[in-house]
């Protein structure tokens, strides 16, 4: 291992702290990753108002946070459309933004 300081150390977590907050509030999420996170916590399944109400919640606090969220149409205004569809047995769930 390499010796450094304590001072070397804290520059160091620093300069880390630094780029990934830099790389933060350049980071654009999309709906489908919020979805994808929400989706990803509930592997027994979620109805669709949960999925509704916590994609809403966590687009809520990514915003409080400072990341930009890249919402279909540009509308911000929190009124989603869910609307699902069965396709050869596999459930698709298509999300329209309404302004």
């Amino acid at each position: 291992m390499i010796n450094i300081t304590d001072e070397e150390e804290a520059l160091v977590s620093e300069i880390g702290h630094a780029v990934v907050w830099q790389q933060q509030k350049n980071m654009v999420l999309s709906v489908w990753c919020l979805i994808a996170a929400v989706l990803l916590q509930h592997r027994e399944g979620i109805t669709i108002r949960d999925l509704t109400e916590t994609v809403r919640w966590l687009k809520r606090h990514a915003n409080n946070v400072g990341s930009y969220i890249d919402w279909p149409g540009q509308c911000f205004n929190d009124i989603m459309k869910f609307s699902g569809h069965r396709s050869d047995g596999i459930e698709i769930i298509s999300i329209l933004c309404v302004d």
